[in-house]
């Protein structure tokens, strides 16, 4: 995985006090000491539909972090990208996934913007998708960072 966090390695970063894309504020944070436990890059794992419709509004990056935060003693979950030491923008693309294939067969045109907007829009497409017949392709939600070229 070549993500820039290591099991066990401690880090010091600023993490907005709220992550849902209405009420997130840059400037609206608070430092964080954590301890990584486990990283899942979603370039390598993109979210299924399930997962991203649980919570369809938070603000999502490259990398989810399972860490323990001593202070409050909690295990939590970071977007890194979500803090400023580790910004990204928070776009996302959607693709079908053949089974075991790490890479989009295909990607739709749209890229998301983590906008309300964009987010009923991505709903929207979700569900009309959902409605079809793909085979044994799946449909994965991935930062735009993360896009392949193709």
């Amino acid at each position: 995985m070549n993500a820039p966090f290591d099991t066990g390695m401690e880090v010091e970063i600023n993490y907005p006090n709220s992550t849902h894309i209405r009420y997130w504020k840059p400037e609206d944070c608070r430092k964080r000491e954590i301890v990584i436990h486990s990283v899942r890059d979603l370039k390598a794992e993109p979210l299924t539909v399930e997962e991203f419709m649980r919570r369809p509004f938070l603000l999502r990056s490259r990398y989810l972090v399972r860490a323990f935060e001593p202070k409050v003693k909690q295990w939590r979950q970071f977007y890194m990208g979500s803090s400023r030491e580790f910004a990204e923008s928070g776009v996302l693309r959607i693709g079908l996934f053949e089974p075991g294939s790490k890479t989009p067969t295909w990607m739709h045109g749209k890229a998301f913007r983590p906008t309300v907007e964009d987010r009923r829009d991505l709903i929207k497409t979700l569900k009309d998708w959902s409605k079809l017949d793909f085979g044994d392709a799946w449909i994965g939600i991935f930062p735009d960072d993360a896009a392949p070229a193709i």
